[in-house]
């Protein structure tokens, strides 16, 4: 819900769903967990990402959503929402609306006390995905007491951090998606029955690293948390080309002073690295003994 026109760009999103028949993607719950436990990236705007599809339909486990959001939601929608008109394929008389710049944008629905109610978030994207929550002011279109407003404000900024951190680890890290197969082809003769097919899953089989947060022979328990994940770089290409991470300006805090680096110097800096996501881990769990992740 915040400025950029809530419900026209709930319309938008709707267009580009139904246009492009996109399935549902069903998000595991131990890596929507995970995904929660990362930081947000500095040095990369909203346009860097590349989408799996140009809108989305996200299933979220609703225990994981409950917990995270404190609310009832389960799917997120989702899309990529280019400069100009859009309008929708199956309604002609639908009104066509414009949209000035390129924006990434989603809206969900949560059952509460008072009944159905949706939320919707975008962004430009030009945007530097770890400044867009603080860039953007909330608006609240329901006359709400101001407690509920404050909580409601909460739920969406974690919604779109989660949906931003999601984007951003599905670019760092590959083979996450399982797209839908056939497991039962149709049958015709006899007793006919239809074809099954698997649902679309991104991080089935993704498990959490896990650490046992005391040494051995201590008798301290600390509570189950997660040490964050992040992304880090990896060098790719030739040698001579390499801008080592050394030579980038700093900031005060001793991180990357992205907004001084000049678009060449950036630009030959991605030509020679690429991001890779360091996995947050489980602390204070028993260890897990299948694969820690794929």
């Amino acid at each position: 819900m915040n400025s950029l026109r809530r419900p026209i760009t709930a319309q938008e999103i709707a267009y580009e769903i139904t246009n492009l028949a996109v399935p549902v993607y069903y998000v595991s719950e131990a890596f929507s967990r995970a995904v929660a436990a990362t930081e947000l990236p500095a040095g990369i705007k909203i346009e860097d990402l590349n989408w799996p599809m140009p809108a989305l339909v996200l299933g979220f486990p609703q225990r994981f959503m409950l917990e995270y959001l404190g609310l009832d939601v389960c799917y997120v929608f989702a899309a990529q929402l280019a400069a100009g008109s859009h309008s929708s394929r199956y309604i002609p008389f639908a009104p066509e609306i414009e949209t000035p710049a390129d924006k990434a944008a989603w809206f969900w629905f949560c059952w509460t006390a008072r009944g159905l109610e949706s939320f919707v978030s975008s962004y430009w994207c030009n945007d530097d995905i770890d400044q867009t929550l603080a860039d953007y002011r909330y608006t609240d279109y329901t006359n709400a007491a101001p407690d509920l407003v404050a909580q409601n404000k909460d739920s969406t900024e974690k919604l779109s951090a989660l949906m931003l951190k999601l984007l951003c680890v599905l670019n760092w890290r590959d083979n996450l998606i399982e797209p839908a197969r056939c497991i039962r082809p149709a049958r015709y003769k006899g007793a006919e029955r239809t074809e099954l097919w698997s649902p679309n899953i991104i991080g089935r089989h993704y498990h959490p690293r896990r650490e046992s947060a005391t040494p051995a022979g201590t008798h301290a328990s600390p509570r189950l948390h997660w040490r964050r994940g992040h992304s880090t770089f990896q060098v790719i290409g030739k040698k001579e080309d390499l801008v080592p991470v050394g030579l980038l300006a700093r900031n005060e805090k001793g991180e990357i002073d992205w907004p001084r680096i000049d678009e060449p110097t950036r630009a030959r800096f991605w030509a020679s690295h690429k991001r890779v996501w360091v996995d947050p881990i489980l602390v204070g769990a028993p260890p897990n003994r299948k694969t820690e992740h794929k």
